[in-house]
């Protein structure tokens, strides 16, 4: 049933690829709120992201294979990760190639229909730029994870990869910052922000998408409690480490563990696999988490706040990209203890796991943080943002 707005019925144009993994999620929940509240929706998309878009009885705007994204981003990813080469301003950036090449394409698809406002996730933020400068519409970046822009243009090394540094620095930020409107899908508490923050952010809170899964009827059945280990839904290299390096950590100890993996993971690469151990593909964490005592994962912001909104303590292991910026924020708030890396070996994820376990304070701050994000709705939030942004905008009364 479709939700009565204040306003009038705003046109946006959302801007998602499939190609970062999760960052787009939050953005099509926020579609699906805005498409509630009445407003009207053409959602730009790929390959990847097509059936998820239909599925939500959005509007897609699908792009041609040969637009994907993935052309020019992997190949750039690439080209750093053999060279180990820094970045530096002026150098090209793909994600601004990548717009420079859609842009005639989304405009001729769109034929004439002209929006109020683009919003983009967080790789499509090239394209979202340009086409916002093309169609003389204002912009609003949908940040999935914590704030990382600063007015002095700094970013805290410390919350990313090496690799994850230079890509915020150089493709990313430079972009954002062009944008007028951003909305951080997070928990204000979580994150570490500046005491004054620039009127064009705002913290909404965290917002959930997730596709259909299987049954988990067998999570159910009585019996030991559950260990979720989960990676990212983008495989990083080396991270099945994780899942491996859990398993033999928790095999000493009566609980039953399920382990998702995404498709670009190998379940053979785990080796022998223990009988209360049950592997599988995606399932909707949602689903899992309420029967789960631990999870123990690769640190992204998704699971990290699904894991939050159900009170469950984690261990985290950031593996790259942003994740040591996540895993910091839930060490910092006491819902987590964070293992490095580097450190990643059984006795050292059997002392923290034991200690999680045996230590209260842990299980009473997740579930104190729970009740706290239990009643924020931050795709309600955001949509109200955007319209009173619209509101102003346009000098509606």
């Amino acid at each position: 049933m479709q939700e009565k707005g204040r306003y009038p019925s705003f046109r946006i144009l959302c801007v998602v690829t499939g190609c970062g993994g999760g960052d787009w999620h939050p953005l099509l929940a926020l579609a699906a709120g805005l498409h509630r509240r009445g407003h009207a929706l053409t959602v730009v998309c790929d390959r990847s992201t097509l059936q998820h878009i239909q599925a939500s009885g959005l509007t897609p705007l699908c792009l041609p294979s040969g637009l994907d994204l993935a052309h020019v981003f992997e190949p750039a990813l690439s080209h750093l990760l053999s060279r180990q080469e820094r970045l530096f301003p002026g150098d090209e950036n793909p994600l601004e190639q990548w717009g420079i090449a859609c842009v005639d394409f989304v405009k001729t698809s769109l034929n004439g229909w002209h929006p109020s406002l683009v919003i983009t996730s967080l790789l499509a933020v090239g394209l979202g730029a340009i086409l916002a400068r093309s169609l003389a519409a204002p912009w609003c970046f949908l940040n999935p994870s914590f704030y990382f822009d600063s007015p002095q243009g700094h970013l805290r090394d410390e919350d990313f990869s090496e690799m994850g540094v230079q890509m915020y620095r150089h493709w990313l930020l430079p972009l954002v910052k062009r944008a007028n409107l951003v909305l951080h899908a997070t928990d204000q508490a979580f994150d570490i922000c500046p005491a004054l923050l620039s009127s064009r952010h705002r913290y909404v809170g965290p917002m959930f998408w997730e596709m259909p899964g299987n049954s988990q009827e067998f999570l159910k059945k009585s019996g030991w409690p559950w260990v979720l280990v989960a990676l990212s839904t983008s495989p990083q290299p080396g991270d099945l480490t994780i899942v491996r390096t859990a398993l033999k950590a928790l095999e000493s100890l009566e609980f039953r563990i399920l382990v998702t993996l995404a498709a670009g993971h190998d379940q053979g690469d785990l080796g022998r696999i223990a009988t209360n151990v049950h592997v599988t593909g995606y399932i909707p964490h949602s689903k899992v988490l309420p029967h789960c005592r631990l999870v123990i994962s690769h640190a992204g912001h998704g699971i990290v706040m699904k894991s939050m909104v159900h009170g469950i303590p984690m261990v985290l292991v950031p593996w790259g990209r942003d994740q040591p910026g996540v895993a910091a924020r839930a060490g910092r708030l006491g819902t987590a203890v964070v293992v490095s890396q580097r450190g990643c070996c059984v006795d050292a994820l059997v002392d923290t796991i034991q200690m999680i376990l045996n230590d209260e304070k842990y299980l009473q701050k997740a579930q104190v943080v729970s009740n706290r994000l239990r009643n924020m709705d931050g795709v309600a939030n955001a949509v109200d943002h955007i319209e009173q942004f619209l509101k102003n905008s346009e000098g509606l009364s």
